[in-house]
């Protein structure tokens, strides 16, 4: 893509050059704002009318939506804001920086509304979806996050929003460049979801090939036989069906107070827990340590399978990892069980399979979200008598897996490429950095 002829100096340093032609505008001088209210998570109803929370704007939206997912009742829609066809919608509050000054445009002909935090801006001589991608670009983000204020919950404020100063070519060139970077965008999304999707089969397969394995063995001619557990079906011939007490121990985590916990592993122990286990690994980016006498039981030993067994999400009831050499020595958490066998190698694969999960979430309620000792231990297995052939299923799935997770970390750089790739299009093309105007759009 090409530059523009001629640039000229903003007067604002961290915009720089612009093409000669544009404008700064503040945007107080480009639209008018105001605030949305009254509607919270606890009015949302299965249908009436179209509502958007601040939350919604970084968890469901992109740049622009004519679509909203929320509905609350035409009563408490009346104590709201109304929002219009064009409308760019900002997030006011949020947790992170990142959340802070998001936008979206919202492009849907029903009446709908705002909820709090959502600042509301109708823009009176400029394109909306020009102004959603330019007020969503790295640079503009960046100067949003300047603006804002907080620490637990982060802010920012329609009276600090009025005063952003941005480049402005003329309403023709701005709805040219929305209809461009809708293209382009359009296309990189498309590839984007479809090597999600990829990702997503692969998991699928995956976890098809572990069911199996578990459940039939690998050998495709081996005699079968009932299992006589209806949602097992046949098994083959020479396995066994067993409960999982009589094949281990689960064993419940170490408890600890605040005032047992130290600044690092020279003063004390790691103590593993739920966030140390992300996507079937292990990870450390949050770590606490302890200084208290660590029994046998609760010292980790290669081999031993970590349950996440508490947690306030029941999704995350019954994530697991394999202890190896790294973590041994250290211990886990309450919340957390430790399943000890010597037949972990056949055993990892039994906790990562839909067996597993489905026998958890036969125990797993309103009422109830825990995986308790007793409830573990009479969990039903089906599993090769002999160690040799247990281990020669487990090698074959850890092949397996690691093939499968090259080709998943692989398609997950592309996308990363992808959406940075895209971030850059969108922030070259706002600025002004290259020309798009005689681009053909298709």
């Amino acid at each position: 893509m090409k530059k523009y002829q001629a640039y000229k100096n903003s007067g604002v340093e961290w915009v720089g050059e612009i093409p000669e032609g544009w404008k700064m505008k503040r945007l107080t001088y480009v639209g008018d704002f105001s605030k949305g209210g009254g509607i919270s998570k606890a009015d949302l109803t299965e249908t009436g009318v179209p509502v958007l929370l601040y939350g919604d704007i970084y968890t469901k939206y992109d740049i622009a939506t004519k679509v909203l997912v929320r509905h609350t009742s035409n009563e408490v829609a009346e104590n709201s804001k109304a929002i219009s066809f064009g409308d760019i919608l900002f997030t006011g509050s949020g947790e992170t920086i990142e959340d802070i000054g998001k936008c979206i445009t919202y492009l849907g002909e029903d009446e709908a509304y705002a909820g709090g935090d959502v600042l509301i801006f109708r823009p009176k001589s400029a394109n909306s979806l020009f102004l959603s991608y330019l007020l969503n670009s790295a640079e503009i983000n960046a100067e949003k996050s300047k603006l804002a204020k907080g620490q637990i919950i982060i802010h920012i404020y329609s009276s600090q929003l009025r005063n952003l100063a941005v480049s402005f070519p003329s309403l023709t060139e701005q709805t040219q460049i929305a209809k461009y970077l809708d293209c382009k965008t359009g296309k990189i999304d498309t590839l984007i979801d479809k090597k999600k999707r990829l990702i997503e089969l692969l998991k699928e397969e995956r976890t098809a090939v572990i069911n199996q394995a578990v459940t039939k063995g690998l050998d495709p001619n081996a005699p079968m036989k009932d299992s006589g557990i209806e949602w097992l079906g046949k098994i083959p011939k020479h396995w066994e069906i067993t409960k999982l007490k009589f094949i281990g121990n689960s064993i419940i985590g170490v408890t600890y107070s605040p005032e047992d916990i130290v600044d690092n592993a020279k003063k004390g122990t790691l103590v593993l827990r739920s966030s140390n286990i992300q996507g079937g690994k292990l990870s450390l980016k949050s770590t606490v340590y302890i200084k208290k006498t660590i029994s046998a039981k609760l010292t980790l030993k290669k081999g031993d399978i970590l349950i996440c067994s508490r947690n306030g999400s029941k999704s995350l009831i019954g994530k697991n990892i394999c202890i190896d050499e790294k973590c041994e020595g250290k211990t886990f958490g309450a919340f957390m069980t430790v399943f000890r066998s010597k037949n972990y190698e056949f055993l990892s694969l039994f906790f990562n399979s839909e067996i597993f999960k489905s026998q958890s979430g036969l125990f797993l309620t309103a009422t109830i979200s825990q995986l308790t000792v007793d409830t573990l231990n009479n969990f039903y297995i089906t599993i090769p008598p002999s160690k040799g052939e247990q281990n020669t299923i487990a090698m074959y799935i850890e092949e397996m897996i690691q093939k499968t997770d090259v080709v998943i970390s692989k398609t997950q750089k592309e996308i990363t490429f992808l959406q940075e790739y895209k971030t850059a299009l969108i922030s070259e093309v706002v600025t002004g950095k290259v020309d798009v105007r005689n681009e053909v759009i298709n």
